[in-house]
């Protein structure tokens, strides 16, 4: 992280992503305030910058709260390709059994087990649901366990890794999306290309992810580690089809309209053009 110092460059843009710059305490310690080597080390290399950009709002105040104070962060979000993640390149889904997808890695902050216990949930009331969870991590073969332990392996497919060109195809395949972090996500990727794809999302409150989400209209947000919660939500779209595919129609216009990957590349493209011609924004 120390490079741009050691290489002695005058003209750096520094982007700031998820835990590169968001303190996230030891679950054994969640109140443990963040240690000096850390505060420091992102100071300093903020410090060398011309321009800062972060990808939320949200990542925005927090990278601030480090950032020198001639420096305004600007927000610049990781955009959609809508060629690559196009509803229309697949067939259509028909109406039939709910499908919910998870696309993530299945590390504990990201609440992989909350969307398996949620689903044990749904498939209580809607017998003939399914789910396919996309992602490796360390809970994958735990996650497999309680699979067959609750009597679910055949409703559960768990695709391990995918690579980005296949994430189209998976959430092709599903009625919706699950995102259940139980961490300050800052942003939410998967999120936005879920709705770009025509997915309502239902994911949690926390961190950035309710700029990616508007609750009640391109998909509702629930309470982090809520498995109930996340389950109600789920079969309240699920009885209301109408609803869920207006969702998924008002999702795709908004990242559209926001999150398209040619707009935030050309804002970036400008940062970057504004710090080569001299034109920073120190003071």
């Amino acid at each position: 992280m120390l490079t741009p110092t050691v290489s002695r460059l005058s003209r750096l843009v520094v982007s700031t992503w998820g835990a590169d710059i968001v303190w996230d305490p030891p679950k054994d310690e969640p109140l443990s305030k963040e240690p000096f080597l850390s505060v420091w080390t992102k100071k300093f290399i903020l410090r060398q910058a011309r321009a800062i950009t972060a990808t939320s709002r949200f990542q925005v105040a927090v990278t601030q709260e480090y950032a020198p104070p001639w420096l305004t962060v600007r927000h610049i979000p990781y955009g959609v390709d809508l060629g690559l993640f196009n509803p229309e390149r697949y067939p259509k889904r028909p109406d039939g059994p709910l499908f919910i997808a998870y696309v993530k890695s299945v590390a504990p902050k990201y609440g992989p087990d909350v969307a398996l216990a949620a689903f044990r949930i749904v498939k209580s009331e809607i017998r003939h649901a399914g789910m396919i969870m996309a992602g490796d991590g360390p809970m994958l073969a735990s996650l497999k366990r309680t699979a067959a332990d609750s009597r679910l392996d055949d409703a559960v497919r768990f695709l391990g890794r995918v690579g980005h060109e296949e994430v189209p195809a998976v959430l092709a395949s599903a009625d919706l999306l699950v995102m259940p972090s139980v961490c300050e996500e800052t942003f939410g990727v998967v999120a936005l290309e879920a709705a770009a794809m025509g997915l309502p999302v239902i994911a949690s409150k926390v961190g950035g992810v309710s700029e990616v989400v508007v609750d009640g209209v391109t998909g509702l947000l629930v309470p982090p580690g809520d498995e109930k919660t996340l389950a109600r939500a789920i079969i309240e779209l699920a009885r209301d089809r109408a609803r869920m595919k207006a969702m998924g129609r008002a999702g795709r216009e908004f990242v559209a309209k926001t999150y398209s990957w040619d707009r935030c590349v050309d804002q970036m493209e400008e940062v970057y053009l504004q710090v080569a011609r001299g034109k920073a924004d120190r003071g």
